[in-house]
């Protein structure tokens, strides 16, 4: 079922601060078709398209859709749907549609994780009707804003312009499907035609590589010429067309090998000359070395004599410092002992301070236990004294207050009665209001299907309105005297087709010739063929020749008569039915106002239903504090009476004195306990003067020079006072240095020993003859060590004479001359290897051809099933596409108008043979094509704009609401322009019966539409605002 609104209302939302009601009702109650929204840029007429757009699909198209826009929303935050000046919580946005129908939505609140509030609102309400509808596809094709007016035609190229039309008509998202498909076929087409290609190439490869069967013959001669010579044991297979890669490994490994040997032979034969000329120097080197062995042993036991007589240097110069440690140790030991007798009563004294101090810190601590005791018994007093004392206080104030508190607290039961009782009524009031919004909605249901009753059906309404009542009489007695007309007829009817029975044949033949004849009206008689001057003659001459003529001219007569009247009256019943359906709109829009006005009421109630609980629930506040006051006065306030109050009075006055008399007490107590206080603190005072005068005392003997120099030396030597213990010590160190003593004797004498066998030697020669020694038995050492490592070389030990070196040298000359024949042979054949590679390489081409040839036919299989299915989506689309632009439309449109003076027909060309689909849009006559946007000037963009997009908004493919928004769609239109573009608005509304709601910033077009479309003879409304989201009064 279609719809249309008959209000929006709006409040807090974008730039409307204060509640605004659009109302789209006519002056005689009628929902308007037509609605005009007249504001200079700036006052809200684009955000009232926002909040339609908002609250039917949650977002808005030109902010969402808008990159820069998004971007600055998104990182703005804050308060964008909600006005920043309403001290509301939320926004709302309110459609009321006809019947009833009502949907509501308000702004997110921002809080806790939300730090905006363009998002999707909380629907409060929403009926049936508003569920049926498709919001995305509605937003698309019935709401055009100032973003999509000519965005399709100024897309940067037909691809850009495919991608957005795709909201038009791919509502099943086909165009990602034909996309993913164009993908696949351009991909197969590259890589079966790349296949093809690399299959032409490794042919002719192959064919170029084939080996041939000379040059193998005479691979395989030199082959055996090189197995005779046996060079190393090295020997080569016998090349044949199936082991050529094996032959190539072969041959390279077999050369390697040749040559690696060579190499080794090279180097032995180098060695074996430098054995040869060598042989004698190699022996004399070996005595040499003898010799110097021998003096090295001399020089390094006179060394290690040097370094024996410094390490026992050492050793005595270390036992002279602990012998020197010792003595001195001794003679502080010698020390202590003499002092410990002096000491010893002056340790005493310091004891008994001591333990005098230990005895004090115990009495100061029992005395400050009993001085905290007290100060803490004060504190509890003071703090009880403080209670009470603020107590009585208390109840001399409230005893103060009893008086105004009492009839404060009666005059608030007054009020929270009288407002109670208000509130019942308000709720009273509300309810009835909401019975009388039941009676409407009911009345409304039955007056709807009482306007689609049928003729037959009407006359048996019974309905409490003497207006329809009044008509429904007049509609069924017609309708009785055309059932009684008509049966009349009938019966007539069957009396004359039935007349003249008699002569049965010739009165058909009559009838049917007369009833031609009055059909068609002919002047030539169906039988003879005779022409007569006119119809009438012809119908006399026909009468005169049959009988029983007049009778039947008559009953002819009486029939016309019957039908005219029965055409007359069905006529008036017409007009009587079209007064009833129109005095059922007329009731209809009576109840719609009246529904609305219960609605603004009922909210008004509730604003003061909440006003007056607000005010309630202060005064029951108020009414908790004070039974709270009486009731620490111990008065229950709810029960009392005037006899009952006095004797409380005298009750609270007594509790005031007794306080005072509690309070007298404490204060005694409190100046008790202070001077107990101070007598433990004098006490405390005195011992703790005793106290620091012994430690002084102690500080003082310690102090003393004998006991210092005491202790000194007990923390030098760290060992205790115990002069048993010191005496100990002294001997153990008395002891340890006589030990010291008698090694020192000792060393000495070896010490000297060791000079007199040194004293003709000095020993920095000695060293320096000892480090050319050894430099001389490391160069030959070097020199033996070499000339045994290339004899290790040649696997020989100790030649016995030059003689035999020489042979060895003979021997390895001629294995290399024999390798040499052996290697031009192996050199002959690498210089095959072209030829052998070529033919191995291809048996590899081969194969891959094979892999080739397979994967053509799996590609050439699979691009024939895409190129069917490419096929077919492509048609399937081009029909979709053509369905959903209905070019007879846009075109009857656009030259209604203002059409181009040559190019008046507009047409819709898709291109999807490309990577990427396009959509071109021509503007053609019947010679060439061209580009609107390239050619039209920027008002025929518009117009061909508005054309596309009524088009589509114009096509009934469902139910759901009825109603085409557009945001200042005429910005670059002429006067020309405008009055036709009035005229296709009088056309939509009042023929097609659509709802068009549209705004404008042009006052001319304003005032020529209100003058074109009168709300006097049209279902049209003008709404202006007067200034920033604010409504005119009319």
């Amino acid at each position: 079922m279609n719809f249309k609104l008959k209000g929006i209302e709006l409040d807090a939302f974008r730039i409307y601060q204060n509640k605004q009601f659009f109302n789209f009702l006519t002056n005689t109650g009628e929902v308007a078709n037509l609605i005009v929204i007249y504001a200079p840029n700036g006052y809200g007429k684009t955000s009232f398209i926002d909040a339609v757009e908002w609250a039917l699909t949650g977002n808005i198209n030109r902010i969402s859709k808008n990159t820069i826009l998004k971007k600055t929303a998104d990182n703005e935050k804050g308060l964008i749907l909600k006005n920043i000046k309403s001290e509301k919580e939320y926004g709302t946005v309110k459609l009321i549609a006809e019947g009833g129908g009502l949907l509501e939505k308000k702004t997110k609140v921002i809080g806790g994780n939300r730090k905006t509030d363009y998002a999707d609102g909380d629907l409060i309400f929403k009926s049936d009707v508003f569920k049926k509808i498709n919001y995305a596809d509605f937003s698309t094709k019935s709401i055009l804003g100032q973003d999509k007016i000519d965005s399709f035609l100024r897309s940067i190229s037909p691809k850009d312009r495919y991608d957005t039309l795709t909201n038009f008509w791919d509502d099943e998202n086909d165009s990602e499907l034909f996309k993913r498909i164009l993908n696949l076929y351009s991909e197969s087409e590259k890589q079966l035609k790349q296949v093809k290609e690399d299959l032409g190439e490794i042919t002719k490869e192959i064919q170029s590589l084939v080996i041939r069967p000379s040059i193998m013959v005479e691979i395989n001669n030199l082959v055996e010429k090189f197995n005779q010579i046996k060079s190393k044991e090295l020997s080569l297979p016998e090349l044949n067309t199936n082991n050529n890669k094996r032959f190539i490994n072969a041959l390279i490994e077999t050369k390697s090998k040749l040559e690696s040997a060579m190499e080794e032979n090279n180097k032995k034969v180098l060695t074996a000359q430098y054995l040869t000329k060598n042989f004698e120097a190699y022996n004399d080197k070996k005595n040499i070395l003898i010799n110097i062995t021998e003096d090295m042993k001399f020089t390094k036991n006179i060394l290690d004599k040097y370094k024996k007589k410094e390490k026992r240097t050492n050793t005595l110069n270390s036992i002279v410092y602990e012998a020197y440690n010792l003595y001195e140790k001794y003679r502080k030991i010698k020390k202590l002992i003499k002092l410990h007798n002096k000491t010893a009563n002056l340790q005493k004294k310091i004891i008994d301070f001591e333990e005098k101090n230990s005895k004090l810190v115990k009495e100061i601590s029992t005395n400050n236990s009993q001085k905290t005791k007290q100060e803490h018994i004060l504190n509890e007093t003071k703090v009880k004294l403080d209670n009470i004392q603020n107590l009585k206080k208390d109840i001399e104030y409230r005893y103060s207050k009893l008086d105004s508190n009492l009839e404060g607290y009666f005059y608030i039961r007054r009020k929270k009665a009288h407002l109670s009782q208000r509130l019942l009524l308000l709720k009273e009031m509300i309810n009835i209001r909401q019975i009388e919004i039941q009676k409407y909605k009911k009345q409304m249901l039955t007056l709807n299907s009482y306007r689609d009753y049928e003729v037959k059906d009407i006359i048996n309404i019974n309905i409490d309105n003497k207006n329809i009542t009044s008509l429904v009489m007049e509609i069924s007695k017609s309708y009785k005297f055309i059932q009684q007309k008509e049966l009349e007829l009938k019966e007539l009817n069957q009396e004359y087709n039935q007349f003249g029975k008699l002569n049965e044949q010739i009165n058909t033949i009559y009838k049917v010739g007369k009833k031609f004849i009055e059909e068609s009206r002919t002047t030539s008689c169906p039988l003879c063929k005779k022409e007569y001057d006119d119809f009438e003659s012809l119908v006399r001459s026909v009468d005169k020749d049959f009988k029983d003529i007049d009778i039947l001219n008559k009953m002819k007569s009486k029939i016309v008569n019957l039908e005219l009247g029965i055409k007359d009256e069905k006529n008036r019943v017409n007009k009587f039915t079209d007064l009833y359906r129109k005095e059922i709109d007329k009731e209809l829009k009576v109840l719609s106002i009246m529904d609305i006005e219960s609605e603004t009421k009922i909210s008004s109630y509730n604003s003061l239903n909440q006003r007056m609980n607000n005010k309630l629930n202060n005064i029951k506040k108020e009414e908790s504090d004070l039974i709270s006051f009486f009731n620490k006065l111990n008065i229950d306030i709810e029960d009392s009476s005037n006899e009952n109050i006095a004797d409380i009075k005298s009750s609270i006055l007594g509790k005031i004195n007794n306080l005072s008399k509690t309070i007298l007490d404490y204060e005694n107590k409190v100046n008790e306990t202070s001077e107990s206080i101070k007598k433990i603190t004098t006490i405390l005072k005195q011992k703790e003067v005793e106290y620091v005068s012994n430690k002084n005392k102690i500080r003082e003997i310690r102090e003393d020079s004998i006991l210092k120099s005491f202790n000194q030396v007990l923390s030098e030597l760290k060992i205790g006072s115990n002069i048993e213990k010191i005496k100990e010590t002294s001997v153990e160190v008395k002891e340890k240095f006589l030990l010291k003593v008698n090694n020192k004797r000792s060393i000495s004498n070896e010490i000297y020993n060791l000079d007199i066998d040194l004293f003709q030697y000095n020993e920095q020669d000695i060293n320096d003859k000892y480090m050319e020694l050894q430099n001389s038995h490391q160069e030959v050492r070097t020199y033996i060590d070499n000339y045994n490592l290339e004899l290790d070389k040649l696997r020989v030990s100790n030649p016995s004479s030059k003689e035999e070196l020489i042979q060895i040298h003979a021997d390895l000359s001629n294995q290399i001359s024999s390798a040499n024949s052996a290697l031009n042979i192996l050199n002959d054949l690498m210089g095959f290897t072209n030829y052998i590679e070529n033919n191995i390489e291809s048996k590899t081409k081969e194969s891959k051809k094979r892999e080739l040839e397979d994967s053509l036919a799996v590609l050439e299989k699979g691009n024939e099933e895409l190129s069917n299915a490419k096929e077919y989506i492509t048609n399937y689309i081009e029909n979709k596409i053509n369905n959903s632009f209905n070019l007879e439309s846009i075109n009857s449109i656009y030259q209604r108008i203002d059409p181009h003076p040559d190019f008046n027909n507009i047409k819709f060309e898709s291109d999807l043979s490309k990577d990427k689909p396009e959509i071109n849009i021509y503007a053609s006559d019947r010679k060439e094509k061209l580009a609107p946007i390239l050619y039209f000037s920027a008002a025929q963009v518009n117009i061909l704009s508005l054309s596309i997009f009524l088009a589509k908004a114009l096509l009934k493919d469902h139910d759901g609401l009825n109603t085409i928004f557009m945001d200042d769609p005429i910005q670059h239109l002429d006067n020309l322009n405008i009055l036709s573009f009035i005229d296709l608005l009088r056309t939509i509304t009042n023929q097609l019966d659509k709802q068009v709601i549209l705004s404008t910033h042009n006052e001319n077009f304003y005032k020529l539409i209100k003058r074109k479309m009168d709300p006097e003879y049209t279902k049209s409304k003008f709404i202006e605002l007067e200034s920033f989201g604010k409504i005119r009064n009319p």
